[in-house]
């Protein structure tokens, strides 16, 4: 699988859709596909805006986690632990 059908499989999922995601690549990028991520960098990446780009994305997502109105509930975890009822 490459990113680009990476990028599509997380869209495809509610709970996986908001994730950001900054793709690199030594081609440049389709323009038709450019809705799946949230930045582009061609390869050789600059670290240093890959840096500053992950922290904007990071601010960006933590700012905002509290407007997103239709966003579902994630997933509940199987490793979470069971609520009493269940043990009656």
């Amino acid at each position: 699988m490459d990113g680009i059908a990476l990028c599509e499989r997380l869209k495809f999922y509610p709970s996986l859709a908001q994730i950001p995601v900054v793709m690199t690549s030594g081609e440049l990028p389709p323009k038709d596909k450019s809705a799946l991520w949230n930045m582009f960098f061609c390869k050789p990446v600059d670290l240093k805006a890959l840096e500053s780009a992950v922290s904007s994305l990071l601010a960006r997502r933590l700012c905002c986690s509290k407007q997103r109105v239709n966003a579902p509930a994630p997933a509940p975890s199987r490793w979470a632990p069971m609520p009493s009822r269940y043990w009656a």
